[in-house]
Protein backbone atom coordinates (compact mmCIF):
# COMPACT_ATOMS: atom_id res chain seq x y z
CA UNK A 1 0.00 0.00 0.00
CA UNK A 2 0.87 3.74 -0.44
CA UNK A 3 0.01 7.11 0.69
CA UNK A 4 1.36 9.55 -1.72
CA UNK A 5 1.20 13.22 -0.90
CA UNK A 6 2.32 16.35 -2.97
CA UNK A 7 1.72 20.14 -2.28
CA UNK A 8 3.03 23.23 -3.66
CA UNK A 9 5.50 25.49 -2.12
CA UNK A 10 5.92 29.13 -1.71
CA UNK A 11 8.70 29.40 -4.09
CA UNK A 12 6.44 27.61 -6.63
CA UNK A 13 8.61 24.22 -6.54
CA UNK A 14 6.81 21.24 -5.01
CA UNK A 15 6.84 18.68 -2.19
CA UNK A 16 6.06 15.08 -2.22
CA UNK A 17 5.93 13.07 1.29
CA UNK A 18 4.98 9.58 0.30
CA UNK A 19 4.57 6.52 2.51
CA UNK A 20 4.59 3.19 1.34
CA UNK A 21 4.32 -0.41 2.89
CA UNK A 22 6.01 -3.27 1.51
CA UNK A 23 5.56 -7.02 1.90
CA UNK A 24 6.67 -9.74 -0.32
CA UNK A 25 4.94 -12.66 -1.77
CA UNK A 26 4.65 -14.38 2.03
CA UNK A 27 3.49 -11.51 3.56
CA UNK A 28 6.49 -10.63 5.21
CA UNK A 29 8.03 -7.54 5.55
CA UNK A 30 10.49 -6.56 2.73
CA UNK A 31 13.80 -7.30 3.41
CA UNK A 32 16.95 -4.72 3.86
CA UNK A 33 18.24 -5.89 -0.01
CA UNK A 34 15.14 -5.52 -1.53
CA UNK A 35 14.36 -1.65 0.35
CA UNK A 36 18.37 -1.10 -0.90
CA UNK A 37 17.33 -2.31 -4.71
CA UNK A 38 13.85 0.11 -4.25
CA UNK A 39 16.36 3.29 -3.07
CA UNK A 40 18.22 3.08 -5.96
CA UNK A 41 15.71 2.51 -8.53
CA UNK A 42 14.01 5.77 -7.18
CA UNK A 43 17.10 7.53 -7.32
CA UNK A 44 17.75 6.25 -10.64
CA UNK A 45 14.75 7.80 -11.62
CA UNK A 46 14.64 10.85 -10.02
CA UNK A 47 18.24 11.80 -11.01
CA UNK A 48 16.80 11.00 -14.67
CA UNK A 49 19.63 8.45 -15.43
CA UNK A 50 16.71 5.95 -16.40
CA UNK A 51 13.35 6.99 -17.76
CA UNK A 52 10.43 4.81 -15.78
CA UNK A 53 9.08 2.76 -18.63
CA UNK A 54 12.29 1.39 -19.13
CA UNK A 55 12.86 0.26 -15.65
CA UNK A 56 9.54 -1.03 -15.94
CA UNK A 57 10.11 -3.03 -18.76
CA UNK A 58 13.63 -4.51 -16.88
CA UNK A 59 11.33 -5.72 -13.96
CA UNK A 60 9.75 -9.36 -14.26
CA UNK A 61 6.64 -9.28 -12.75
CA UNK A 62 6.23 -10.75 -9.33
CA UNK A 63 5.27 -14.73 -9.06
CA UNK A 64 1.72 -14.13 -7.52
CA UNK A 65 0.87 -11.90 -11.19
CA UNK A 66 1.49 -14.99 -12.78
CA UNK A 67 -1.26 -17.51 -11.13
CA UNK A 68 -4.94 -17.81 -11.93
CA UNK A 69 -6.63 -14.98 -10.43
CA UNK A 70 -10.76 -14.41 -10.26
CA UNK A 71 -11.67 -11.80 -12.34
CA UNK A 72 -12.29 -8.30 -11.06
CA UNK A 73 -14.34 -6.00 -12.88
CA UNK A 74 -12.83 -2.25 -13.53
CA UNK A 75 -14.87 0.42 -12.21
CA UNK A 76 -14.17 4.05 -11.90
CA UNK A 77 -15.64 6.54 -9.74
CA UNK A 78 -15.53 10.57 -9.45
CA UNK A 79 -16.61 12.25 -6.10
CA UNK A 80 -16.86 15.92 -6.60
CA UNK A 81 -18.27 16.77 -3.26
CA UNK A 82 -15.84 14.82 -1.04
CA UNK A 83 -13.22 17.72 -1.01
CA UNK A 84 -13.39 21.63 -1.49
CA UNK A 85 -10.09 21.33 -3.41
CA UNK A 86 -9.91 18.33 -5.30
CA UNK A 87 -11.76 16.25 -7.35
CA UNK A 88 -11.40 12.09 -5.89
CA UNK A 89 -11.42 9.52 -8.01
CA UNK A 90 -11.67 5.80 -7.45
CA UNK A 91 -10.53 3.14 -9.41
CA UNK A 92 -11.33 -0.79 -8.83
CA UNK A 93 -9.38 -3.37 -10.86
CA UNK A 94 -7.40 -6.45 -10.95
CA UNK A 95 -3.92 -5.84 -9.50
CA UNK A 96 -1.73 -5.91 -11.58
CA UNK A 97 2.16 -5.46 -12.26
CA UNK A 98 3.01 -1.98 -13.40
CA UNK A 99 -0.90 -0.85 -12.50
CA UNK A 100 0.03 1.96 -10.62
CA UNK A 101 2.19 3.28 -13.42
CA UNK A 102 0.15 3.12 -16.06
CA UNK A 103 -2.66 5.02 -14.41
CA UNK A 104 -0.20 7.99 -13.35
CA UNK A 105 0.54 7.63 -16.76
CA UNK A 106 -3.04 8.36 -18.16
CA UNK A 107 -3.55 11.71 -15.64
CA UNK A 108 -0.54 13.03 -16.71
CA UNK A 109 -1.47 12.72 -20.90
CA UNK A 110 -5.01 14.33 -19.31
CA UNK A 111 -3.54 17.06 -18.03
CA UNK A 112 -4.35 16.38 -14.43
CA UNK A 113 -2.21 16.57 -11.30
CA UNK A 114 -2.16 14.21 -7.95
CA UNK A 115 -2.06 16.01 -5.03
CA UNK A 116 -3.01 12.71 -3.48
CA UNK A 117 -3.28 9.07 -3.70
CA UNK A 118 -3.93 6.30 -1.48
CA UNK A 119 -2.97 2.70 -2.51
CA UNK A 120 -4.40 -0.33 -1.03
CA UNK A 121 -4.99 -4.24 -2.29
CA UNK A 122 -7.32 -6.59 -0.74
CA UNK A 123 -6.44 -9.83 -2.49
CA UNK A 124 -6.39 -9.39 -5.88
CA UNK A 125 -8.24 -6.17 -6.46
CA UNK A 126 -6.44 -2.64 -6.46
CA UNK A 127 -8.13 0.05 -4.50
CA UNK A 128 -6.89 3.30 -5.32
CA UNK A 129 -7.61 6.71 -4.69
CA UNK A 130 -6.86 9.89 -6.31
CA UNK A 131 -7.27 13.13 -5.11
CA UNK A 132 -6.59 15.32 -8.22
CA UNK A 133 -7.09 18.78 -10.17
CA UNK A 134 -6.78 19.95 -13.62
CA UNK A 135 -3.24 22.09 -14.48
CA UNK A 136 -4.69 25.06 -13.72
CA UNK A 137 -5.46 23.78 -9.61
CA UNK A 138 -9.20 24.01 -10.38
CA UNK A 139 -11.89 20.57 -9.88
CA UNK A 140 -12.67 18.42 -12.77
CA UNK A 141 -15.68 19.70 -13.98
CA UNK A 142 -18.59 17.25 -13.63
CA UNK A 143 -20.51 16.45 -16.93
CA UNK A 144 -18.39 16.01 -20.15
CA UNK A 145 -15.12 16.44 -19.06
CA UNK A 146 -15.24 13.91 -16.42
CA UNK A 147 -17.01 11.24 -18.65
CA UNK A 148 -14.18 12.06 -20.82
CA UNK A 149 -11.52 11.14 -18.26
CA UNK A 150 -13.64 8.10 -17.29
CA UNK A 151 -13.97 6.34 -20.68
CA UNK A 152 -9.84 7.41 -21.26
CA UNK A 153 -9.31 5.85 -17.81
CA UNK A 154 -11.01 2.64 -18.97
CA UNK A 155 -9.37 2.46 -22.29
CA UNK A 156 -6.06 2.67 -20.71
CA UNK A 157 -6.67 0.45 -18.30
CA UNK A 158 -8.21 -2.30 -20.88
CA UNK A 159 -5.26 -1.74 -23.39
CA UNK A 160 -2.61 -2.15 -20.05
CA UNK A 161 -4.62 -6.22 -19.15
CA UNK A 162 -5.15 -7.15 -22.83
CA UNK A 163 -0.89 -6.73 -22.91
CA UNK A 164 -1.19 -8.09 -19.32
CA UNK A 165 -2.44 -11.35 -20.57
CA UNK A 166 -0.41 -11.41 -23.60
CA UNK A 167 2.38 -11.67 -21.62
Amino acid sequence: GAQINSRQLTDGGYQAVDVFWIRDDRGMAAIDSQLEQLKRDITAVLERRVAPQEMLKQKTAPRWSQRPMPAVLTEIFFDHQGSADHTIIEVFAEDRFGLLFTLASAFHELGLSISVAKVSTEGTRAIDVFYVVELDGSKISPGARSSCIREVLLETLARFFANCAQQ
